[in-house]
Order: structure tokens, then sequence, then C-alpha cells
């Protein structure tokens, strides 16, 4: 069995990507968690609340990097005299 040429960097590349992008996307949920001031699950009335992640694409040292970005519901305020249905 022979290995084109190229194809152990493409192999590296790929995994040395996928390392940098699982890495950048833990650091968000934890830069997520400090702004909020609680964990998953913790309920704090006046808070935005956590609404799922976004998936970025960026370009990076090894080629493209999809990242889970964060992303948070903004608050909803009820308006003094409209329904609530």
């Amino acid at each position: 069995m022979s290995l084109q040429p190229g194809t152990i960097n493409a192999v590296i590349a790929a995994e040395v990507g996928s390392v940098i992008a699982e890495a950048l996307s833990a650091q968000l949920i934890v830069e997520r968690d400090e702004a909020l001031g609680r964990q998953d699950y913790e309920r704090v009335t006046g808070s935005p609340s956590r609404n799922g992640f976004k998936l970025v694409d960026l370009p990076g040292l090894f080629g493209r990097m999809i990242l889970r970005r964060p992303v948070l519901s903004p608050l909803r305020r009820w308006r003094r005299g409209t329904s609530t249905l």
C-alpha cells in the first residue's frame, strides 16, 4: 500500500483544524457562561437565555473551520396594555 503525495498532509491538516475548532468552540461556551454569570440550566430572572448554537464558517491556517457559536435570545419584555396571547 502506498500513499499519494500530500495525503498525509491533508489528513494532518484536517485533524489539526478540527482540534483547533473544538478548542475555540469550547472557549466560546466558557466566555458565554462568564458573561451570563451562570452555568447551564441555572435560572436567573432578568437575564438573556441560551438559544442553542449557530455554525460559523471561518478561514483557518489549515483550511476552513466550522465553529459552534453560542446564541443568546434577547430579553422579552412585555409592553403595558398589550395582550400576551
